[in-house]
């Protein structure tokens, strides 16, 4: 949900507006949103339908807040007039920020339809600033007051109401996600700079520590839908961007650089930039179970230079600024589809199977073993070993089988029993009684075929008495 830190009057130390398995994160086809008037707009946010809000300037050299929609490009928005900043924008196009009316400082609201709606000081205050609006219409900010500087939430059609502080005074309300959850910065009672976040019907806010300890600042201008807060932490004599969920911080500068910040975060995805060099940036996103990656190392478009992320959308669209072919250019980014499959195919169960064996070698066993057809090793086949039409010997064989698909899924793996056995006796065939005529004192000799056939032969060998005849049997002649 998107945020927005800009230091109007000294009142906090924030950076300027100028200023985010599975697998590999995903690629994005960019795209140049063009300038308008006199040159690029500044990108602060983008929402879920993918329009994009931005600071501009005019033909006349006027400040703008302008509106990129597909179809229509940039865009002024009618009835705003002078002094003009924007600082977030909703799912249904409307507009936070802040301008001077008047002669007077005030947070606005612009909505389709109904234009602008300023929103009044709270108790004894004298200016608003608008930071940041939600899908409801809600817009948060901060207002000087009779108890001081105070953080608020102006909900459509209501008078501002001051939020609690980690001091009881001094805050500011930067970020607020779908539910009414707001993040932003308040002093503490010793005076240091924390970020915080403050729950709907809370009277407490949230305490969110420093990287570096109590001692250090934050600034804390990111929200996401599950209450997930980003922003920038002190480290040192460093600033990196960081994530804080549930009591945990985690730094997400995994760059080595000395500064970052995170300006928004959406749908788990974090967008920022940080420094390579000097005053140099680089736009960087951050993605749940992924890591922290340069931009610029995940798009195939030659001559784009992304200099810093300004907002991210649910959808995982991305705008901001950098250059393109060395002219300033605000981009949109529009990440490629990415089918993540995350489900292992399944290889059918598969019963234990006998044979009668069938020659020397026992039997040649044919099987199935049918997968999911998300199964690559196979083609919709489990691959299994020994392999159907393979010859089994005599006994219980165990035969493996696996399966994984184009995603490296790993099916469970099964197993089952081939058995072969010879319970089949052998047969002698059938012979007629022969005569024969004595050729000598000793008779004579006679000549015979002597079958015996089973479904199991081991030898072969010559019938006794007979060398003119071979026959199969299992225990030597008939």
């Amino acid at each position: 949900m998107k945020r927005y830190a800009l230091a109007v009057a000294a009142l906090l130390v924030l950076v300027p507006w100028q200023r985010t398995v599975r697998a590999e994160p995903p690629r994005y086809v960019v795209q140049n949103l063009g300038g308008f008037g006199l040159g690029v707009p500044t990108v602060v946010g983008i929402n879920t339908s993918g329009q994009v809000v931005a600071n501009g300037t005019d033909a006349s050299g006027n400040g703008v807040v302008v509106r990129y929609s597909d179809g229509s490009g940039w865009q002024t928005l009618s009835g705003l007039i002078g002094f003009q900043v924007a600082t977030g924008i909703n799912a249904s196009g409307a507009i936070s920020g802040y301008r001077f009316a008047d002669g007077k400082l005030r947070a606005f609201r612009y909505r389709d339809g109904f234009g602008v709606e300023d929103i009044e000081p709270l108790s004894g205050g004298s200016m608003t600033l608008g930071y940041a609006i939600n899908d409801a219409g809600d817009v948060v900010g901060y207002s000087d007051s009779s108890s001081g500087v105070q953080a608020f939430r102006a909900a459509i059609g209501e008078a501002a109401v001051a939020l609690p502080s980690l001091n009881g005074g001094f805050a500011l309300a930067c970020a607020v996600n779908a539910v009414g959850q707001v993040a932003g910065v308040s002093a503490t009672p010793s005076g240091a700079q924390h970020g915080m976040r403050v729950d709907p019907g809370a009277v407490t806010a949230i305490d969110i520590v420093p990287l570096d300890g109590a001692a250090g600042t934050v600034n804390t201008c990111a929200i996401d839908s599950d209450g997930t807060v980003a922003g920038q932490s002190s480290l040192g004599s460093l600033t990196h961007a960081f994530r804080f969920r549930d009591g945990v911080r985690i730094d997400l500068d995994t760059f080595g650089s000395p500064s970052s910040n995170a300006l928004a975060i959406a749908g788990g995805v974090t967008v920022g930039w940080y420094t390579v060099s000097g005053s140099v940036t680089r736009a960087f996103a951050h993605h749940e179970g992924d890591g922290s990656f340069d931009l610029n190392t995940r798009i195939d478009t030659p001559g784009w230079v992304l200099l810093q992320a300004a907002g991210v959308n649910a959808n995982g669209m991305i705008a901001g600024n950098g250059r393109y072919n060395g002219a300033d250019a605000a981009f949109r980014l529009t990440p490629l589809a990415v089918n993540v499959d995350t489900t292992a195919p399944v290889i059918a169960a598969h019963a234990n199977q006998t044979a009668e064996a069938t020659g020397p070698a026992g039997a040649v066993v044919t099987y199935a073993a049918p997968a999911t057809s998300d199964a690559i090793d196979g083609n919709g086949t489990a691959l299994c070993a020994p392999a159907s039409g393979l010859a089994f010997a005599l006994g219980t064989t165990t035969v493996t089988c696996n399966a994984s698909d184009a995603a490296g899924n790993a099916a469970a793996a099964t197993t089952f029993t081939i058995t072969v056995s010879d319970t089949t006796a052998p047969v002698i065939a059938a012979h007629a009684g022969q005569t024969a005529e004595a050729t000598g004192p000793g008779g004579a000799v006679v000549a015979y075929n002597g079958h015996r056939w089973q479904a199991k032969w081991w030898t072969q060998g010559d019938v006794p008495g007979n060398n003119s005849q071979n026959v199969w049997a299992d225990q030597g002649a008939c």
